[in-house]
Parts: structure tokens; C-alpha cells; sequence
């Protein structure tokens, strides 16, 4: 069997269509096909695998209506069948620039009719929506330099008269302050950052000779800005660097270090710091969130997915989880799987319960809840209750 790495080879390969695609249509490039087991059913199931949202508009009864036959070039009467199909991504290769005050978001190209929808969250201004464009870049401006700020792109396209929208990708980065200077237009170089016998070595790479010392602040939470009291800040000289190979912090503590560090020149007898550096040192053991997922319904009522979430401690956080699935096989990664729907984060006493009607699926479903924000993933730790079932049809 031929192996379609993207549904556009699939239908490419038919001469299909990648806009609005009827099933008609789907049955056509099916029959194209040489490989018997291309049916109209594998060209839905290996859309939703590769992550494509297909949203299915039912027809209470069939309608006569006048089609063009796409591979005849002819027109016939005939009657329409029981879907149609719209099919397009989410968001792809999203990332995010940090700048001073700014943060710049870019994506691939959209296609022809989609927009892309930009809500963004803070802990400060809480969540909104910002931006709505064409276009594959946002610049976001206006913010506060260290403040962590959590974005959500959603796609959006019409369809016979109804607008349909994705559930977004997620992404969080935090803008960058500028701090003085640089010295011989150089930054620090942060080679490694390792926890032992109770303190923090900040090793750098081939600092330069011609320095007095460091500046390294921190906080907790987030990366401290230009002049910011609230963290804790220190200054040491370049002889103790020399004498330890390393920048040395204590005491070690199990916690999240923001750590921003400049090296510091000596300029007519003023100090003249270097634009800093960041970087994010968890010694944090983290946190083990288990989870249990459980089926009801059967032949004759709607089946149903439950998934139940807890943790050690009764009160927990709960960041945003993804239940994605695959066909065949236990889904190995988020970012090769399809998005069956979303948990919102929310702070937890107990228990956490959620339920999905599950339609449309086929068979030899399996599913598997992921962390959506990639820069949690170390930090919340999902683990499934011994005897967890993860086929759910």
C-alpha cells in the first residue's frame, strides 16, 4: 500500500480537489485509485490523522443538484449525497521572536480564504482577543519586558454561509529588555547551568579577559526587567569566575530560576553593562498529574469518552491539555496527532472530570492527553492510572 505522507499527495495522486470536497468526490479519488484499500473512508481517516480538521455539514435527505464532473470536464443531473466536506490545518510552524517591549509571531502562509484569529493571555491583563489578519507575521508591542504573555492562533474560514474555526495552537515567550551596552558587541555566552552539592554553577563559553565581573538577577516567576527591585541580583568579580570555572549561586533550592545575566565593563571609571542574557534553570522535581479514561454508550446510545485528572496534593494546577487521537495506534506525539478537543487550564480541588461525545471517529480509535504549552511539558508530568484503557472504538 502506497504510504501518503500528507492528505495533499493523497489527493493530488486523484487529481482531487483541496477546497470544498463532497463525498462524491471522495468516493471518485478512491476509485482512482489502484490500491484497493484506498476507500472513501481511508481519505477521512487519514485527513483527521495527519491533523486536518474536517467539519461535516449532514443533509437530512438527499437534494437534487446540478454538479460538474471535475474528471469528465461535463455536467450531470444528479442527486447530492449525505456530506460535505471542508478540509484545511491548523496554524503551521508557528513561532514566536522576543523583542524589547515586543513580541513578533510568524506562521507558514495561509491559504486562500482562512484568516488567522490571535487571542493572547497574561497574568496581568488576563485573555482577550488582539488580532485578526491575512498575512503570516503579528508584531505585538506594548508590553512588559520579562512578563511571560501566552498566545492562541486560531484559523478561520466560510463555508456554504457558516464560519468554522480551529482550535488553535498555543505559544508563550516573554519580550526582552536591552540593559545598557555592549562590550565589543558581544553577549554572554551561557555554556551550561548545573545544580550540585546544594548550589548553582553557571559555566559560560570563552568569556572575555578584558571584564570586571557579572551582574546575574533572578526571580521565580518570570525574568526580571531593567532595574527591577523585586528579584534577588548580585554582582561578581571576574576572580572568583576564574577561581570556581563558574558563575556560583546558593543555596540550590527545588524551584524555577530566571536567570539574566550581563557581564560588566569598567568605562572612565563608570560600570558599562552588556546587553543580558537569559535563560531558565528548573530545579523544580515537578508536578505528576495521573489520569484515567473510561467509555459509555453502545449500540443504541451515543458513546461517550470520560477523562478524570489528580494529582498528589488535592488542590493542583491544571495547565491546558490536548486529547488527541490516532487510528491504530497509541498517539506517540501531539504535534503528529489529531485534536479530539481541549481541557482549559484551571486550579483544581480534587478532581478533574471531562466528557466528549464521540462521533464520526471510525474505528480502532486511541487516545492520549498531552500538555498543549511546550514550554510546560518538563515541568507537568502526565501519567496514566495502572489498567488505563486508551483504545476508546
Amino acid at each position: 500500500m502506497t504510504d501518503y505522507s500528507t492528505i495533499d499527495d493523497l489527493l493530488n495522486s486523484a487529481g482531487g480537489s483541496h477546497g470544498e470536497i463532497t463525498e462524491r468526490n471522495l468516493k471518485i479519488i478512491a476509485k482512482r485509485q489502484k490500491d484497493p484499500d484506498i476507500t472513501t473512508d481511508f481519505v477521512k481517516d487519514r485527513a483527521l490523522s495527519l491533523g486536518y480538521t474536517i467539519l461535516v455539514e449532514e443533509q437530512e435527505e438527499a437534494q437534487p443538484v446540478v454538479y460538474e464532473d471535475v474528471y469528465n470536464d461535463e455536467y450531470k443531473e444528479g442527486y447530492s449525497t449525505s456530506l460535505d466536506a471542508v478540509i484545511f490545518h491548523e496554524v503551521s510552524n508557528l513561532s514566536i521572536t522576543p523583542g524589547d517591549s515586543c513580541l513578533e509571531l510568524s506562521w507558514d502562509p495561509l491559504p486562500d480564504g482562512v484568516v488567522a484569529v490571535i487571542s493572547r493571555a497574561s497574568i496581568t491583563e488576563g485573555e482577550k482577543q488582539i488580532h485578526t489578519t491575512r498575512d503570516s507575521t503579528y508584531i505585538d508591542s506594548g508590553l512588559r519586558n520579562g512578563e511571560l504573555y501566552t498566545y492562541s492562533v486560531q484559523l478561520v474560514c466560510d463555508s456554504r454561509g457558516e464560519q468554522h474555526t480551529t482550535n488553535g495552537v498555543i505559544i508563550s515567550g516573554s519580550p526582552k529588555p536591552v540593559i545598557g551596552s555592549t562590550y565589543d558587541g558581544k553577549d554572554v555566552k551561557i555554556k551550561s547551568i548545573t545544580g550540585a552539592n546544594g548550589k548553582i554553577y553557571i559555566r559560560l563559553d570563552n568569556p572575555p579577559d578584558n571584564i570586571w565581573g557579572y551582574e546575574v538577577a533572578y526571580r521565580r516567576d518570570r525574568f526580571p526587567t531593567e532595574d527591577e527591585k523585586n528579584c534577588t541580583r548580585m554582582t561578581i568579580p571576574m576572580g572568583s569566575y576564574l577561581h570556581h570555572k563558574a558563575l556560583v549561586i546558593e543555596p540550590l533550592e527545588p524551584r524555577d530560576y530566571y536567570f539574566s545575566i550581563s557581564a560588566i565593563t569598567e568605562r572612565d571609571g563608570r560600570k558599562v553593562y552588556s546587553v543580558s542574557t537569559e535563560r531558565l534553570f528548573s530545579n523544580d522535581p515537578g508536578v505528576e498529574i495521573f489520569y484515567s479514561i473510561s467509555v459509555t454508550g453502545g449500540l443504541f446510545t451515543k458513546k461517550t469518552v470520560k477523562m478524570t485528572f489528580h494529582s498528589v496534593n488535592k488542590a493542583f494546577y491544571l495547565p491546558v491539555i490536548d486529547i488527541c487521537y490516532d487510528i491504530g495506534h497509541l498517539p506517540m506525539n501531539r504535534e503528529n496527532s489529531a485534536l479530539l478537543y481541549r481541557v482549559e487550564s484551571q486550579k483544581a480541588m480534587g478532581k478533574v472530570k471531562t466528557t466528549k461525545e464521540i462521533t464520526g471517529l471510525g474505528h480502532n480509535i486511541y487516545v492520549k492527553p498531552f500538555v498543549a504549552e511546550r514550554n510546560l511539558v518538563d515541568r507537568y508530568h502526565l501519567r496514566p492510572i495502572m489498567g488505563t484503557e486508551h483504545r476508546i472504538t
